[in-house]
């Protein structure tokens, strides 16, 4: 016979193969945290692959395939098993006939389940563990169904006697059974006949054709398929497919009086025709319970390795017999002796109905399952309606065969199982005596164990938290032991703290050195807050033959008590770069900028918005509110890069995910900063009913026009003469700035894109109506002078003495629009080039300001050296991405580049100080944002003068208006809040 030899494929070409068109999303996570490894040998409680250099790695599996590899990898008594069925020909697809294998197989479980439990079993194979569970829930079906099949029939009998002895046509219907009949079908029934008829359909419709109910444990699994997945409370894998399954109670797993009184919730009526004393024809109630089976995992797995107690089974071994329910042991994985017993169950000497093994009964070599039910218990004609073309194979039949005798032939694995489960246990349970604020719980008995970490959503680490907020923290976990550790192990699936540890019974004395080890350095990892040590192997730098001090970073974070605050307000935040990292977590300081973004542009589709420290802000009128910013775990880069591509939707489902937590968080207002005002269409997007939210441009905007005006004023610029330029300026940001600058110089350029010249004379428009009424406001309050009218408007004093003003004066008074339409023509044509306010589409127009607003919205640099005037020059750059080129700084020393003001908070008060010392807290701080201490950017601000002044519907929410920039700047100073350092660099 030749040997075909299987082609092996390059691993980056399989991972993307396997991401693209087996397991995308699954694919894309283990390539994430680089779990996609792919084993190419198996060999007891080892595995190999090849790392990206092709060199054979060695790992230890303590996984075991989820408790599937009992006897190890590639087990030499079972590989010579399935050579000897392969060489011999011993033929695969033989369905309806005598399979040896299989009958000798049956014959072993029977065997080896009455050895220990005193009845016979009768066993039906599967293909996998799902599968045994649904060829459960299907026998249960059909024995509850035909158990109430011979209840109608015992009734039908009893008719048929009474028919034989009796002529049932003349016997009245006792009245009280023609009312219930009346009751229950809402029509008369009034004869002998009718009733038989009625309780017929009753019995037929309302008691045989209903539904059964089948009760399992909080926190079950039992598999995937679409009636096993019902009996998993898992609600992820379960809610989608609720309607394509049985109906499932889940009862407590602690108290065995929940699934009692379950139990005499669900019964159902069916009824009888009988005689009374009077020898009237009655209808008789009876009651029987609609529980079919009650399934149960003796050590739950998937549910986290929860070893159920003794008495607790009795007592549901108790009800079932009470009321006739089949009770189901699922041991598919902590069968097979994996807790020193063959069944896990044995201890409890408690006996099921039921018993569903798989995993480990096919060695590690083939997929098989059993179903094995006890004879008294099984309906026959099951094997007739239940079969499966690939199940009852010879070739697995004959591997599980040989499984079952290594168990009988070598009683030293099962005593492996529970000599090294308990030093591996104990080793786990001496961690949590050293690590008792990192390890919360060790559970399990034999070889299916588990260590549950602390939950690490509170801990000081900001990395940590945001991992453990993701759900992906147990994967993480499982990364760093395999690629720092050579361990192979996997969180559970229900539950991302736990650890779980199935090895094979020959797990050696070096791997469970190494093991212990792994978990004690990793253990310190976790005290000492060092996110850097546990995902620098993400990003390509695990060091597994070089372990060095775990550094320690506890204490550098803190956060200020909540006393008595009045409102709780949110602000969503992301990265403003990769580079600030370090500030986000102290200990990504020990990240080159180049691996940080790597490791950033690596995980952050698997990431969730978390929350940040919380802090309280005060007002100098002693009014108070709790700050919850919520991190966005993305940077403005990738956001750029995602709008590029115009892939919107991962931006919007980021940021909505950001509200619902603000929202969990009982915050009332919440503020956009960065790029999720724009992803959220300046807050237009946004639906949550009864939420204020704003995007904070109304002060971002009132700092940066603060922030130029105090930079002009440092530089030496003399704003009566100055000319101001917005690059931008038919944007509502731009624009809103040109009628605030109107107030301070006389001259303004307004810059936009060609064919938006209507905007831009639009816009003329509206400023030189503004002007023209603060003309008309100052003639009128000062006696036609137009003293002083430089310092309170610039642009208005500039027009005062023009003669289209002076005509426009003395004429009859216009509306606003009409007037600055008027205005912008007739000084266009009294002025021309030397005209207050001009229109242009040409980025060189900017060389005759020396304030220059950066203000657009193109993806390309506008702003150039040769663009600008001698200097000084202020160029005020709030455009995302900056308008200015870096050549500006570089060849210009003469230009000051701002990007606006940030805005400085009030100090805490001197007593909640003091109050405070002891946590080291001195400056209000925010983590992760390039801000100094008791800095804030402009929109959080606004977010917290909302808080502080009671807000409670929306205000910077759309189109800016220049109205609430000048009432939000009032506001601040109202409250204590006034500009800051100025903003250099890119930022919110």
């Amino acid at each position: 016979m030749s040997v075909i030899q299987v082609p092996s494929f390059p691993v980056l070409d399989n991972r993307e193969h396997y991401q693209r068109f087996v397991r995308p999303l699954t694919g894309r996570l283990l390539g994430c945290l680089r779990l996609d490894v792919e084993y190419v040998f198996g060999e007891g409680d080892t595995l190999e692959y090849c790392d990206d250099h092709g060199e054979r790695v060695r790992v230890y599996d303590f996984l075991g395939g989820y408790g599937a590899l009992m006897f190890g990898h590639n087990h030499p008594q079972l590989v010579e098993t399935a050579i000897d069925l392969l060489r011999a020909g011993r033929p695969f697809a033989v369905q309806a006939s005598l399979r040896g294998h299989t009958a000798q197989l049956g014959r072993k479980l029977n065997d080896m389940l009455s050895a220990r439990l005193g009845r016979e079993f009768i066993s039906t194979l599967a293909n996998s563990g799902t599968e045994a569970v649904e060829a459960a829930l299907k026998h249960a079906q059909l024995a509850h169904r035909n158990r109430k099949q011979r209840l109608l029939d015992a009734g039908e009998a009893r008719l048929l006697k009474l028919r034989n002895h009796r002529a049932p046509d003349r016997l009245p219907l006792a009245s009280e059974s023609a009312r219930l009949l009346r009751e229950l079908l809402g029509e008369r029934v009034e004869t002998f006949a009718e009733a038989v008829a009625a309780v017929r359909r009753l019995n037929r419709e309302r008691f045989l054709e209903a539904r059964a109910y089948y009760c399992c444990l909080h926190k079950s699994y039992h598999g995937k398929t679409a009636g096993a997945v019902n009996l998993t409370e898992n609600e992820m894998y379960r809610s989608a497919f609720v309607s394509l399954g049985p109906q499932v109670i889940f009862v407590d797993r602690d108290d065995p009086a929940d699934f009692q009184q379950q139990t005499l919730a669900r019964t159902l009526r069916y009824y009888s025709v009988g005689l009374d004393a009077q020898q009237r024809a009655v209808v008789e109630t009876h009651e029987v319970c609609n529980v079919a089976a009650l399934f149960v995992e003796p050590i739950q797995g998937e549910g986290g390795i929860h070893v159920l107690g003794a008495d607790y089974l009795r007592q549901l071994r108790r009800t079932c017999d009470e009321q006739g329910i089949h009770l189901v042991f699922d041991e598919i994985q902590s069968g097979m002796g994996r807790t020193g017993r063959f069944l896990a169950s044995e201890a409890s000497a408690v006996g099921a109905d039921y018993y569903l093994l798989s995993k480990s009964l096919g060695g590690g070599l083939a997929k098989i399952a059993s179903v094995s039910i006890a004879r008294d218990c099984f309906e026959e004609e099951f094997s007739l309606i239940h079969t499966s073309t690939f199940a009852e194979d010879d070739f697995s039949s004959a591997i599980a065969l040989r499984c079952l005798r290594l168990l009988d032939e070598d009683p030293g694995i099962m005593r492996a199982c529970t000599e090294v489960g308990g030093e591996i246990k104990a080793a786990l349970l001496a961690l949590k005596q050293r690590f008792p604020e990192v390890v919360q719980d060790v559970r399990g008995e034999g070889l299916m164990l588990a260590l549950e970490f602390a939950d690490q959503r509170q801990a000081e680490s900001p990395g940590l938290r945001t991992l453990a907020g993701s759900d992906i923290i147990g994967f993480v976990y499982a990364g760093y032991l395999l690629h720092e550790h050579r361990i192979r192990v996997a969180p559970l699936l229900s539950n991302n703290n736990v650890l779980r540890f199935e090895p094979a019974a020959c797990v050696s004395p070096e791997a469970r050195q190494r093991l212990y080890a792994a978990l004690e350095r990793l253990c310190l990892i976790l005290r000492h807050g060092n996110f850097y040590e546990l995902v620098k192997y993400i990003a390509g730098l695990a060091t597994p033959q070089a372990h060095g001090e775990v550094r320690d970073y506890r204490g550098r974070y803190f956060t200020t008590p909540e006393e008595g605050v009045e409102r709780r307000i949110g602000f969503l935040m992301h990265f403003v770069d990769a580079g600030n990292m370090h500030l986000f977590d102290h200990s990504c300081e020990r990240f080159s900028l180049a691996q940080v973004e790597a490791l950033l542009e690596r995980c952050y589709p698997y990431l969730k918005p978390f929350y940040m420290r919380a802090h309280t802000l005060y007002s100098k009128t002693g009014k108070k509110v709790r700050l919850q910013s919520i991190g966005v775990p993305i940077t403005s880069a990738l956001i750029q890069k995602h709008m590029q591509e115009r892939d919107l939707q991962t931006l919007v489902e980021l940021t909505e995910a950001a509200i619902d937590k603000a929202v969990e968080e009982g915050c009332e207002i919440v503020g956009f900063g960065g790029f999720t005002s724009i992803i959220m269409q300046n807050c237009k997007a946004v639906r949550h009913d009864g939420l204020a939210v704003t995007t904070g441009n109304s002060l971002t905007i009132g700092m940066g026009y603060e922030a130029l005006l105090k930079t002009a004023a440092e530089t030496g610029i003399d704003l009566q003469s100055a000319c101001f330029a917005a690059v931008g300026a038919n944007g509502n940001i731009g624009a809103v700035y040109s009628e605030l600058m109107a107030e301070k110089v006389p001259r303004l350029i307004l810059i936009g894109r060609p064919g938006r010249e209507r905007a831009l004379e639009a816009l003329a428009a509206k400023i030189y109506a503004g002007a023209f009424q603060a003309l008309r406001d100052h003639l009128a309050s000062h006696g036609d002078s137009t003293d002083g009218l430089a310092q309170t408007h610039a642009l208005a004093a500039r027009i005062a003495g023009s003669r289209t003003a002076r005509q426009l004066l003395e004429a009859a008074p216009a509306d606003d629009e009409q007037l600055g339409r008027d205005l912008h023509l007739g000084l266009q044509r009294e002025c021309g080039e030397h005209s207050p306010i001009r229109i242009s589409t040409d980025p060189a127009d900017m060389r005759q300001a020396n304030l220059i607003l950066g203000a657009s919205s193109q993806a390309g640099t506008l702003i150039f050296p040769e663009h600008l005037s001698d200097g000084p020059v202020i160029i005020c750059d709030v455009a995302l991405p900056a308008d200015t080129d870096p050549s500006v700084r570089e060849r210009r020393p003469d230009v000051t580049v701002i990007k606006g003001g940030l805005v400085r908070v009030p100090p805490v008060p001197a007593q909640v100080a003091r109050d405070n010392a002891h946590t080291g807290a001195r400056d209000f701080l925010l983590e992760g944002l390039p801000l100094p201490p008791d800095h804030v950017f402009a929109c959080m601000a606004e977010t917290i003068l909302m808080g502080l002044t009671g807000m409670t519907s929306d205000y910077s929410k759309g189109d800016v208006r220049k109205e609430r920039v000048v009432e939000m700047l009032e506001l601040a100073r109202l409250h204590g809040f006034e500009l800051g350092d100025l903003k250099m660099s890119r930022s919110y």
